[in-house]
């Protein structure tokens, strides 16, 4: 056959007959003929690679067999090809398609309730769409996987054996994923990219310490399903995926979530199991609670990572917050409860009302130590204390002012010291149980509220620049409260004794006009039927005295109260009560004289009321009567 004549080639002889005639032919025309065998042979092996005719393969009937039995699919072959459909979707009984060779297809289809696609150590390659719509997956120790831009949407029913991958551009989960450790094999599913959640994943084990584990190496989960880590048998169960939680996350097994940098968001109900913890550590991992319900019947516990408290609620045990950052926002407005262990937890943000802080000295945490860099405001619960040995517990206030609206307990507990290195503003409550160290260097301290001593060996030292007792602030207790570090000034009340008892004040006692001593008296036993102020400084009296029955006792005219001393080298008494200069009236009904001298403060020769006579004079009519009755 002629490549060409003398017309087509606009006027040159042919290849052929300038051969015969000895004519060699031009390198011009060489080169294109060896163009074209080039691009004919490219063509060739382009063709073999993807057949011009796609396959599609339909496994035949309900009877189980390997994927490379060609007689099982219709028509006869074998799905092994980029251009290949495979469906597997007979019904009628249950049967088994055994992948025991790694093919590749374009798409493939499960959609038979009475099917099991199994793979062992094997690798399923779909480079365009992969439909799991109804039907069982036993995936072990293998790989899902594309050529970088398919899909696998499950619907169905997927379990999880072994060391396995999705290795897809997109994953979809629609129906139920189970991780399931068991005999001889932990399970951990590692997915490529991030996906959705829509239907349900479980991490479980049925066979010994045989664990489970999630990983997603880039991007985010999404749960808009449920996702149930269960308890079963065997070992932990692991999260080691960025987690964003819309749904429900239930907890029912010990679970570990760990990824490095890892982010885990709850805006829904993620719930904790009792007697099961869910533990984060280390890792620079986050967690933040932004909206719906943490509900820890059992524990949740977190060390040397941050806690964000953005928003929602969170209900059950405390959050055991272990040298790590707990931060809480200002839409946070809802309960919850925080136990902060170890020596180097720091706190931002106000502490709202129903919101409780525990800072925990403990054997399993060590001492504890819990800092803010600026002063915020407390209008819950901060509690300091400790429940074993001598582990001490610390709150620190780097910059500014612990404006407390709520309650501050320093609590008895055991072990060692409490500190409270802070300046003070306190408008709510102060419970002192406990020794502890209150202030820092220049701290200006106020008291608004009721602060107050409750036990008899608790001593409150405090330090800084001022410590005033404003009009509306109550100091009270039976312990001791140290002042001589700063500048004191009672303008509010100061009540000694829990009604009644003793208050020991050390450094020098100043009562403004506005201040009030209050002094319950419920008989002549001083710290247990009557009150006292025992200062070791020097007093500087102003202001009003009150003295009151406790449980309506009324002195004799030869009792004597003493309700106020100084001691101390060189220490006295200055200034009288401006309402008690001779005398003051005794809130039950009466008078008493008040004798002043350089180191006490006494009551004594009290009058009652007239009113109050009739009544002791009704009270011995009746004994009389009662008397002569019983002759």
């Amino acid at each position: 056959m002629k490549l060409a004549d003398s017309s087509k080639m606009g006027g040159t002889t042919s290849w052929r007959a300038n051969v015969n005639r000895g004519i060699k032919p031009s390198p011009n025309t060489c080169c294109i003929c060896h163009k074209l065998a080039i691009l004919f042979a490219v063509a060739m092996l382009a063709a073999l690679a993807h057949p011009i005719f796609a396959t599609t393969y339909t496994w035949d009937s309900v009877v189980s067999g390997n994927w490379d039995n060609s007689v099982l699919w219709d028509p006869d072959g074998i799905p092994d090809d980029t251009a290949d459909t495979a469906t597997i979707n007979a019904m009628g009984g249950a049967y088994t398609v055994s992948l025991n060779i790694s093919p590749t297809l374009s798409n493939f289809t499960l959609d038979s309730a009475d099917a099991t696609l199994s793979a062992v150590s094997k690798t399923l390659t779909v480079e365009d769409s992969a439909l799991l719509l109804d039907g069982n997956v036993l995936w072990q120790s293998s790989t899902w996987a594309d050529d970088g831009a398919g899909t696998l949407n499950n619907s169905a029913n997927m379990t999880v054996r072994g060391t396995s991958a999705i290795n897809t551009n997109t994953f979809a989960q629609n129906g139920q994923l189970t991780i399931q450790g068991f005999y001889a094999n932990h399970a951990a599913l590692t997915v490529a990219n991030g996906f959705t959640n829509s239907g349900t994943i479980n991490l479980d084990s049925i066979d010994g310490a045989y664990q489970s584990r999630l990983n997603v190496t880039s991007g985010t989960l999404t749960n808009e399903g449920q996702i149930n880590i269960n308890e079963g048998t065997g070992g932990v169960r692991t999260l080691g995926a960025n987690l964003n939680n819309n749904n429900t996350v239930n907890i029912n097994a010990d679970t570990t979530f760990l990824k490095s940098s890892g982010s885990y968001t709850n805006n829904a109900d993620l719930n904790i199991a009792a007697d099961k913890t869910l533990t984060i550590s280390l890792n620079n991992q986050t967690f933040s609670q932004n909206d719906g319900t943490l509900d820890v019947d059992g524990a949740f516990s977190m060390n040397s990572a941050t806690f964000n408290f953005n928003g929602g609620t969170i209900t059950g045990s405390e959050l055991m917050i272990q040298n790590s950052s707990l931060n809480i926002g200002p839409g946070s407005t809802g309960a919850a409860g925080f136990s902060v262990r170890g020596g180097s937890s720091t706190l931002s943000g106000d502490i709202a009302p129903d919101q409780t802080v525990t800072v925990l000295g403990c054997l399993g945490g060590g001492h504890a130590t819990l800092t803010a860099a600026d002063g915020f405001t407390n209008s819950g619960v901060i509690n300091l204390e400790s429940i074993d040995s001598g582990y001490y517990s610390r709150f620190y206030v780097t910059s500014g002012t612990l404006t407390n609206e709520g309650q501050v307990n320093v609590n008895e507990g055991s072990g060692g010291t409490r500190t409270l290195s802070v300046g003070l503003a306190n408008n709510g409550i102060v419970n002192i149980s406990r020794t502890v160290a209150l202030g820092k260097t220049g701290a200006a301290h106020t008291n608004s509220g009721d602060f107050s001593i409750l036990e008899l060996e608790a001593i409150v030292t405090v330090t800084g620049d001022t410590f005033i007792n404003t009009a509306g602030g109550t100091i009270s207790g039976i312990g001791a409260l140290n002042i001589s570090g700063v500048d004191f000034v009672n303008s509010g009340m100061v009540s000694p004794g829990l009604s009644p008892g003793i208050l020991s004040i050390t450094g020098d006692y100043v009562q403004s006009d506005t201040g009030i001593l209050k002094i319950e008296i419920g008989g002549t036993v001083l710290g247990t039927d009557y009150d006292q102020l025992a200062i070791v400084g020097d007093a500087f009296l102003d202001g009003d005295l009150f003295v009151s029955a406790f449980e309506e006792f009324i002195p004799a005219p030869t009792d004597i109260f003493t309700i106020l001393t100084v001691s101390g080298t060189g220490n006295t008494i200055s200034g009288v009560f401006s309402n008690a200069i001779g005398t003051v009236n005794f809130i039950g009904g009466g008078t008493f004289d008040v004798l002043y001298d350089s180191t006490s403060v006494q009551l004594t020769n009290f009058v009652p009321e007239p009113y109050t006579l009739s009544i002791l004079g009704l009270g011995g009519l009746i004994v009389l009567r009662k008397r002569k009755n019983s002759r």
